[in-house]
């Protein structure tokens, strides 16, 4: 059985920030000179959480508008409450930082 689109996108974006050099807060996306972009750009190379999510997205599906929309309701999976911005995955990435983060993406099961 197939994972759905957001489960596998939560799963890589987690593989992916794994990596601290692939990390970043303040902003979705930096270049490898730390130039904020987005995160859908080839040349993104750091992610925020949020970022990530977006990022391996638009590697799935290669739509800007769908990633952003299977983002959404990623995040939603991970965050259910995300009432106020510390709440938020844009929230505990900047406010707690990678290890929360990795921490929260890891919830998701992975529908083998």
């Amino acid at each position: 059985m197939a994972r759905p689109l957001e489960v596998e996108t939560i799963v890589r974006a987690r593989q992916l920030l794994s990596d601290p050099n692939k990390w970043c807060e303040g902003v979705l996306a930096r270049t490898y000179f730390g130039i904020p972009c987005s995160p859908t750009i080839f040349f993104a190379k750091r992610f925020c959480a949020r970022g990530a999510l977006a990022h391996e997205a638009y590697k799935l599906t290669g739509n800007r508008a769908l990633a952003w929309r299977i983002t959404s309701r990623a995040e939603a999976m991970v965050c259910p409450l995300r009432s106020s911005h510390s709440l938020s995955l844009a929230g505990i990435n900047d406010t707690y930082g990678r290890e929360r983060v990795l921490k929260v993406l890891g919830r998701v099961p992975e529908f083998a």
